[in-house]
C-alpha cells in the first residue's frame, strides 16, 4: 500500500510539468514563446488550407474533364467512318 502512494506522489500532472518547464521564463521570453507557437500554428493551418484547396480543385476538375472526354467520344462514335 505504501508503494502505491509513493507512485502517485512521483507522477506529475500535466499542469505541474508545464509550470516547472516555464517557471523560470521571464514575461518577455514567454511572450516570444507564444508568438513563435502562434506562427507555427499559422504556417501549419495555411499548409492544410492549401492542400485542401488543391484537393477540392481536383475533385471538381476530374469530373469535368471526364465529362468532356465522354461527350467527345460519344460525338466521334456517332460519325460514320466509311
Amino acid at each position: 500500500m505504501a508503494n502505491q502512494s509513493n507512485d502517485k506522489k512521483s507522477i506529475k500532472t500535466e499542469k505541474e510539468i508545464f509550470i516547472s518547464k516555464y517557471d523560470n521564463y521571464s514575461v518577455e521570453n514567454l511572450l516570444k514563446e507564444l508568438i513563435h507557437r502562434d506562427q507555427m500554428r499559422k504556417f501549419e493551418i495555411e499548409r492544410i488550407r492549401s492542400n485542401s484547396a488543391a484537393l477540392v480543385n481536383w475533385l471538381v476538375a476530374i469530373p469535368i474533364i471526364l465529362g468532356i472526354i465522354y461527350i467527345v467520344l460519344n460525338f466521334l462514335s456517332s460519325i460514320p467512318w466509311h
